[in-house]
């Protein structure tokens, strides 16, 4: 129906103008101007999209090309409320006309998103993947079936249920067998809208997370104790002195364990493992030797480490909403059962991105941490000894430490959506050739760079199905990464498309579009006779001033 209103505007414009044909899906071959065979072309090729974008979006695409030239733009659209969310600033330059097309509310039931509980997938069944379900409908949604395939083989069905105008927030447990690259889908089955029953994402399992000890001569029985408990944390006791910076990427958590300083080459490459995504947890020194050394690399986080406060303390708040602490109270400790300090090193942020996990009564942290890039520095202001207080022997302590290694930030998201995000992360060792992604049999080349030892990819708008893709380097897979469809056009509901127009400063046509292309052709034919008319005018008065000026 649409093509064929295009079809009709375009026979009130002559051969000789331009045109562009600009669609939801943003396709580099629409971002030029063209004639009108060539858009008729275009326009026949131009097939039904998923992809969700609001006004401004749109406008800002059309604007883009023309670079503030003048032009008249009809709009055809069925203008849902979901495309309201940014409005485009006021242009004079652009001539905009809305033509509504009939829209259909339908009741819907969709997976809104979906995403792993922790970031870290463990070889094995204790796996949690968390999706929510979204009912837009009049009817409530009951025990229906939810399916999750690995690898397009169905493993597992769960029946789920949803009230009306609700959504439900579900947990499937499922297992990852080896530490390969899988696709993982979920999909519930609704009509009469189907393009958003399914979620697409990417997963990958480890065996083990690498923990690494940085100390002095001392070795910290406590932290190798708690580490011990689980097979899953390899730990490495390294000094200070003998360190390979070249191991550090692959680290999940680096501890500083009471270091009596923090050498300006170990700060760089702390920086450099932060910025990257990584995790680094604090343990002072009661008596340091170099105070102003770590004091220097705590600046370099915009955190202020002030001179050691020697009086007992108690603690008396638990942030227990942190990930911290993910699943390990079942209600809010008392205060008497709380750790206790003798002194503390006080710390303060000069930035954004601190956070108090352990507060102590006068308001300063015991435990806190900081962003820094893409990862995260956990502080603690006390050390481990006994002497100092009983944090190490409290039951908050085992948690605390076997969860740090798990905060390290993804760097491959779970899954992306088409349209709204353009720019992928990769893992996997480069051999140097074409980087691809691949989806059945159709190949894509990728746009890459690599940064701080990350490879990030531009899609450039190629792909357009939803799915799970094979990143390939010269034919050898070295990723996978999930597309799924915007769910901005899940949510049904239309606009009132008479003050649309007002708020667009556009002019409404919802008369047939044949009707609308006659006039506009009228329109065009009546300036074209004003135009000669000011011409014969102007011509006119030329020849009269000629003629007094002859005759004088």
């Amino acid at each position: 129906i649409s093509k064929g209103k295009v079809k009709q505007l375009l026979n009130a414009y002559p051969e000789t103008d331009l045109f562009q044909l600009l669609s939801n899906d943003f396709e580099g071959k629409h971002q030029r101007l063209v004639n009108k065979k060539e858009f008729i072309q275009m326009l026949e090729e131009l097939k039904p999209g998923q992809t969700h974008r609001n006004f401004r979006e749109l406008t800002q695409r059309h604007k883009s090309l023309l670079d503030g030239k003048p032009s008249e733009v009809f709009w055809l659209s069925d203008f849902q409320e979901n495309m309201a969310v940014a409005f485009p600033d006021q242009d004079s330059s652009m001539d905009l006309h809305l033509i509504p097309i009939q829209g259909n509310v339908s009741s819907n039931v969709w997976i809104d998103s979906a995403w792993f509980a922790e970031p870290v997938l463990k070889i094995g069944s204790g796996n949690t993947l968390k999706v929510m379900l979204k009912n837009g409908g009049e009817t409530d949604f009951e025990n229906q079936p939810m399916v999750l395939k690995l690898d397009g083989v169905q493993k597992m069905i769960q029946n789920v249920s949803c009230k009306k105008g609700s959504s439900q927030e579900i947990s499937i447990n499922f297992p990852l067998a080896d530490s390969k690259w899988h696709g993982l889908s979920v999909s519930l089955t609704d009509y009469p809208l189907t393009f958003d029953d399914t979620w697409f994402l990417s997963a990958k399992a480890i065996d083990g997370l690498d923990v690494l000890l940085i100390q002095d001569e001392n070795r910290s029985a406590e932290l190798n104790k708690v580490y011990s408990l689980d097979s899953f944390y390899r730990v490495q006791n390294v000094d200070k002195g003998k360190l390979n910076f070249a191991t550090f990427p692959q680290q999940a958590a680096i501890v500083l364990f009471e270091l009596n300083e923090i050498s300006s080459g170990l700060a760089v490459e702390l920086q450099k493992y932060l910025k990257m995504g990584g995790v680094v947890a604090f343990i002072p020194h009661s008596k340091p030797q170099d105070l102003a050394s770590i004091q220097s690399f705590f600046s370099g986080l915009n955190l202020r480490m002030d001179p050691f406060v020697s009086q007992r303390n108690q603690v008396t708040e638990v942030e227990t909403g942190d990930p911290m602490f993910k699943q390990v109270f079942t209600k809010v400790p008392e205060l008497t059962n709380l750790p206790w300090v003798n002194g503390y090193w006080p710390f303060t942020s000069t930035g954004v991105g601190f956070k108090t996990i352990l507060k102590l009564g006068n308001e300063m942290p015991l435990v806190a941490k900081t962003k820094f890039g893409k990862g995260q520095c956990f502080i603690f202001a006390n050390n481990l000894q006994a002497a100092n207080g009983n944090l190490s022997k409290h039951a908050l302590f085992v948690p605390l430490m076997l969860n740090i290694p798990f905060q390290k930030n993804n760097p491959v998201p779970a899954s992306y959506l088409i349209g709204k995000q353009d720019r992928v992360t990769l893992t996997g060792v480069r051999g140097g050739g074409l980087l691809q992604m691949k989806l059945g049999n159709e190949t894509w080349v990728l746009e890459e760079n690599v940064k701080e030892g990350v490879i990030e990819a531009r899609l450039n708008d190629q792909m357009k199905m939803a799915g799970v893709y094979e990143v390939l380097d010269q034919g050898t897979e070295i990723s996978k990464i999930a597309l799924n469809y915007s769910r901005g056009e899940s949510e049904q509901g239309f606009l009132d498309v008479e003050q649309l127009a007002e708020k667009l400063h556009a002019t409404l046509n919802q008369e047939d579009t044949s009707v609308l292309s006659a006039s506009l052709q009228n329109d065009k034919q009546n300036k074209q006779l004003a135009y000669y008319f000011l011409l014969l005018a102007l011509l006119f008065l030329m020849i009269e001033t000629a003629l007094l000026r002859f005759m004088k």
